[in-house]
């Protein structure tokens, strides 16, 4: 199979899989629906994945990288302009794109999958910040688990917020939000830490 064309069947079984999750239980959805409903044969489905759960990782590790891109791309604008019209692009972009998800990503909530994301989600985003953390911040060595771990819990928390209330901010709204509260946490954190 060509490229496209496993981009295209992966996208057709990815639109059987929401369709028939709007009507049913997870457990209760047979591969053998998705087959039909995406108009393949079963030997391509298990080209593509091995099992039900299979697919939903995959789609939980492209939302995740999704994300993830989305920050980077954001941080390589801030880096080139030097000037940026939005201070932290990178969480500006972040928004968009769990906007652009967030109606699949409630989907699988409903369906008991929010721990596992959550938990997907805070693995990949503490991996990032600890390749990126000086982007973000300036941080001594001796601090960086300390701030990686703030900021790593301030935004899978925001993730998952803004993913649950897409329909109530607009991205720039709540990304000007996000960004005061985390600041304002953080200088509260570090204050108290300092005490102690």
């Amino acid at each position: 199979m060509s490229n496209l064309s496993n981009i295209k069947t992966r996208e057709a079984i990815k639109a059987a899989f929401f369709t028939l999750l709007e009507g049913k239980s997870l457990e209760k959805i047979k591969i053998l629906e998705i087959c039909e409903r995406a108009r393949i044969n079963r030997g391509t489905f298990y080209y593509h994945y091995y099992a039900k759960e299979d697919l939903i990782q995959h789609l939980i590790e492209e939302y995740i990288q999704a994300f993830i891109q989305s920050m980077e791309e954001g941080l390589q604008l801030n880096k080139i302009t030097k000037i940026s019209t939005k201070p932290n692009q990178s969480v500006y972009n972040l928004f968009e794109k769990c906007r652009e998800f967030a109606s699949e990503i409630n989907m699988l909530f409903q369906h008991d999958l929010k721990e596992l994301i959550q938990q997907k989600l805070r693995t990949n985003i503490q991996k990032y910040f600890m390749e990126n953390i000086q982007s973000y911040t300036q941080v001594n060595e001796k601090d960086i688990d300390f701030h990686v771990g703030i900021k790593t819990n301030q935004l899978v928390f925001g993730i998952l917020y803004f993913i649950e209330n897409y329909q109530t901010y607009s991205v720039n709204e709540f990304a000007d939000v996000y960004m005061y509260s985390t600041e304002s946490t953080t200088r509260e954190i570090l204050v108290k830490e300092k005490r102690d």
